[in-house]
């Protein structure tokens, strides 16, 4: 957890207020201690008057409300759950896991980076 801890904000301190931050295949239904850290990093996240917009796959839970009504933060749904999820900050890919024991790759490679926001922008459309 300290190490997922840590490449987030090392990524979020990489960020400017021209980046956006991508997120897909978000849950809530994951370890209680995710569910506190995010947020405090979101909060860091708008101090920066950095833009969000995620993709979660569970509607209506009390993270996902709490999460909607932040400031510079769209969420929209998608039906499904995955075993992962992954966040495009500026130049790197965040791929989560949140399993047994919690996982955590960043990727620094531009063609891997559109990659993922090519596909996030699919997903973005047909979102609900």
């Amino acid at each position: 957890f300290r190490g997922i801890q840590t490449v987030a904000m090392e990524a979020l301190h990489e960020l400017t207020a021209k980046d956006e931050v991508l997120g897909m295949g978000i849950f809530s239904n994951k370890p209680q201690q995710f569910n506190l850290f995010w947020p405090k990093w979101h909060k860091q996240r708008i101090q920066k008057k950095i833009p969000c917009r995620m993709l979660f796959t569970d509607q209506g839970t009390p993270y996902s409300t709490k999460l909607r009504t932040l400031p510079r933060t769209q969420i929209r749904f998608i039906s499904g759950v995955t075993p992962a999820a992954a966040d495009i900050m500026g130049e790197r890919v965040l791929i989560f896991t949140h399993g047994a024991t919690p996982t955590c790759l960043s990727i620094k490679h531009p063609d891997i980076v559109q990659s993922f926001r090519t596909f996030f922008e699919t997903l973005w459309k047909h979102a609900k």
